[in-house]
């Protein structure tokens, strides 16, 4: 296999190379090599590299048989906020620079399982709390086809390699929009599955909204990956989705969402995008209704960042316990970014003017999961930007930009996204888009808790009517 076929395959056809022993998985792992060594200096997407592990693991790998493994052979990146045995696990946090872990977390190794070849560790934000990439400890992630431009947060890295072709997909996760924004940024596919789809940590923290999976450079990766990790539901809570393999026939209600939390329109390069979906929904038979979004206004805001400033609060509290754990006595000001001390900052403030703070954000989105419950009487599914403006230059979204600044345009950048993890819902960014300057931006579709299915079978649709493959394959091998 050349360079240039590496670049248009997707996990499943180089899977399908292994088992007909037309390539060999350390060919993979070396073709894999060849593209970070190349790209990375500039990029910046991969954080440790694990190179002679993951070829110790192909030659081993060459030797067995690939069973019922669906990715057999096939390299592989593991964001660096989830706990891997095999490498560091920083969380992007100088505080934790030198963490190494002795077991894997359930959902890695649930993908780990599916046959993956990991070779490193892509970069992510302080604690995945920002929409961008950009830590103090790494530096910030570039995108592949601006180097100006931001990858998105806090998969950032892993959206990142899968663009530029490090590795047909990446381990990712999602608390607020953390698969789907840089996966709209990259021109990828980012499926969130519906909480409670896939492996979590044992001991979930108040306030967790974080769901678990993948960045991937085609549809049938994510449903391929989801079978493959599908944990059963609790009885009654919802039906398994399993393996969907095409586009579902049932046309569809969707639900046009135009405006953000914050109620503002999207910028033109969103608008636009929004409206070429639009017409090809239309085109495919589907109805397209109007439909407002459920939570909206400052205290939507309010109440989600009660979630999100819950993590670094808890690491405030608990700072001698890690500080012992690490051995790192660095100061706090040094150990955590400005951005995590001031969301600390902030919920302490908070959580003083209203005790009960986390219970009243429940009460919020409680509320606002009935009435998007009440939607989805006559509307299938919901259609909106993933942000409301494009990638944003670095720096603009940098940790330490002032706090009131950077929450500003951080609301103001991610207005339609953390909804649909304070209610569980499953959801992805498609690259159907472009910018007027040629950047990729995605649009968001979002279905109700446990329809999992029913996203996964119209992003088939979508795939096959408006293939996206071909576009960003030759643009990768541009690159």
């Amino acid at each position: 296999m050349d360079l240039e076929t590496y670049l248009r395959l997707d996990a499943t056809a180089m899977a399908e190379w292994v088992r007909a022993g037309a390539v060999t998985p350390l060919d993979l792992v070396e073709l894999a090599i060849q593209r970070i060594e190349r790209l990375d200096g500039a990029i910046n997407a991969v954080t440790w590299r694990g190179f002679d592990a993951a070829r110790a693991e192909a030659v081993v790998m060459a030797r067995a048989a690939p069973g019922d493994r669906p990715f057999f052979g096939v390299p592989y990146l593991i964001k660096d906020l989830n706990a891997w045995a095999g490498g560091p696990s920083t969380f992007g946090s100088r505080l934790f620079e030198r963490q190494r872990v002795r077991r894997s977390e359930a959902s890695v190794a649930a993908a780990l399982a599916t046959g993956l070849i990991p070779l490193g560790r892509t970069n992510t934000g302080e604690f995945g709390l920002l929409a961008t990439t950009e830590p103090l400890l790494f530096g910030p992630t570039r995108n592949p086809f601006d180097h100006a431009r931001s990858v998105g947060g806090s998969s950032g890295g892993s959206a990142a390699a899968v663009a530029a072709g490090y590795a047909p997909m990446a381990f990712a996760s999602d608390g607020g929009g953390s698969i789907r924004i840089p996966a709209s940024a990259c021109g990828v596919f980012g499926f969130k599955p519906s909480q409670g789809r896939t492996p979590w940590p044992a001991r979930r923290i108040p306030g967790d909204l974080g769901v678990h999976f993948n960045i991937t450079r085609s549809v049938r990766d994510a449903a391929r990956m989801l079978a493959a990790v599908e944990l059963d539901p609790p009885e009654g809570a919802m039906a398994r989705t399993g393996l969907v393999v095409g586009p579902a026939r049932r046309r569809l209600v969707i639900g046009v969402r135009r405006l953000s939390a914050l109620g503002r329109a999207p910028d033109p390069d969103a608008a636009a995008a929004l409206a070429k979906v639009e017409a090809l929904c239309r085109d495919l038979g589907h109805t397209l209704v109007e439909a407002e979004p459920v939570a909206v206004g400052e205290e939507a805001v309010r109440r989600f960042l009660t979630y999100w400033s819950w993590v670094p609060a808890a690491v405030e509290r608990n700072l001698w316990l890690i500080r012992l754990k690490t051995g790192r006595l660095t100061p706090l000001e040094h150990a955590l970014e400005p951005w995590s001390r001031s969301l600390a900052e902030w919920h302490r403030r908070e959580r003083k003017a209203e005790p009960d703070l986390m219970r009243a954000a429940d009460a919020y989105f409680d509320a606002a999961r009935a009435r998007l419950m009440d939607q989805h009487r006559r509307i299938d599914v919901f259609l909106s930007p993933v942000t409301r403006t494009p990638a944003p230059l670095i720096g603009d979204q940098a940790p330490s930009t002032p706090f009131d600044t950077l929450l500003e345009r951080t609301a103001d950048h991610v207005g339609y996204t953390p909804v649909e993890n304070a209610v569980g819902a499953p959801a992805m960014s498609v690259p159907l888009g472009e910018t007027s300057t040629g950047l990729p931006i995605g649009v968001q579709f979002a279905a109700a808790p446990g329809r999992d299915r029913s996203l996964l079978g119209l992003a088939f649709e979508l795939e096959q009517a408006a293939p996206w493959e071909p576009v960003w394959a030759a643009r990768r091998s541009a690159l």
